[in-house]
């Protein structure tokens, strides 16, 4: 037997992921084989925190934004999630960010790690979000899968 070499990792597709999504924060847990463990959504956390940095060129969701809530709050869009189907817009000099869009930018960021885990996906989302708003939830979640899967081809 040659010590040197490791068997390579086997990637089971058999796993799903649930992610439970609330108005500051993602959270997402693979499930598979009688194994549950948590998926990274953001660098060093787990967790992928819903505030979007509007202070930089290009919008970042997550820690950036959350550091920025104390000393700039005129530049972060957080608390997005109940304002979809609303017109409501966060500004920032060239940044404009709808709920939707912020939405988008969320979903973004965490397609990567959920699809490395899995192609099974289970959303939960909070109970106070009208039939309209769910609507909106899945259409930006269809969307952005659909982004997802023609830039990996």
């Amino acid at each position: 037997m040659l010590w040197s070499r490791r068997a390579t990792p086997t990637h089971d597709k058999a796993r799903h992921v649930g992610i439970d999504v609330t108005a500051s924060r993602m959270r997402a847990v693979s499930v598979g084989m009688g194994k549950v463990h948590p998926v990274t959504l953001d660098e060093p956390g787990e967790d992928l925190l819903l505030h979007v940095a509007l202070d930089r060129r290009v919008p970042d969701v997550g820690r950036a934004g959350y550091g920025l809530v104390r000393k700039m709050p005129h530049a972060v869009c957080s608390n997005f999630l109940p304002a979809l189907t609303h017109s409501r817009e966060w500004r920032n000099g060239r940044n404009v960010l709808t709920p939707e869009a912020a939405l988008e930018l969320a979903l973004a960021k965490v397609i990567g790690p959920v699809t490395a885990e899995s192609e099974a996906v289970a959303l939960t989302l909070p109970p106070y979000l009208s039939p309209g708003q769910v609507g909106k939830v899945i259409a930006a979640t269809v969307r952005t899968r659909s982004i997802a899967s023609s830039s990996c081809s």
